[in-house]
């Protein structure tokens, strides 16, 4: 059994179709955990490419944050284990049809955060032609201290 990991449904299984809308995780704590994910399961992604972000922001609300450089390791399609070495960026671009049924794990560290900006949400943009778009957010962190019910990390 692995302990001492805190699973969190970030955003519920959604299919997006032409919305041109950024869809936003709810917002997690930072101050809370040593290590933190997110877990980013990809269906079909159709016509436009979608665009991931990572924000970080003062208060508990999920707009006007500031986009921040995040890590993130992309799995090979469905059926195989394979995965991208980590890499960094800002906005991270998901190709149409090229990136459908794969994994993305998009880790912030919360020591790069700036100061006085300790919560963080997860952007989706599903591009404004996007006519599918398969997604599902899981959180997962290390919560500063070891207990069977760690505090909630969602503002």
């Amino acid at each position: 059994m692995i302990q001492n990991i805190h699973v969190i449904p970030a955003l519920v299984p959604l299919d997006v179709t032409t919305t041109g809308t950024e869809i936003f995780t709810d917002v997690f704590n930072m101050g809370k955990v040593v290590a933190f994910e997110f877990i980013l399961q990809l269906g079909a992604i159709t016509t436009d490419n979608t665009i991931i972000k990572v924000y970080e922001v003062a208060d508990t609300t999920a707009a006007a944050g500031d986009a921040i450089t995040f890590h993130y390791k992309k799995s090979a399609a469905l059926g195989t284990d394979a995965s991208t070495a980590w890499a960094t960026s800002a906005a991270l671009t998901l190709t149409a049809v090229t990136d459908n049924n794969k994994t993305v794990r998009i880790a912030v560290v919360p020591s790069e955060l700036s100061s006085g900006h300790p919560y963080v949400y997860l952007g989706i943009d599903p591009g404004e032609a996007q006519t599918v778009g398969f997604y599902a957010v899981v959180a997962v962190s290390i919560p500063n201290y070891d207990q069977s019910i760690p505090p909630s990390i969602v503002t």
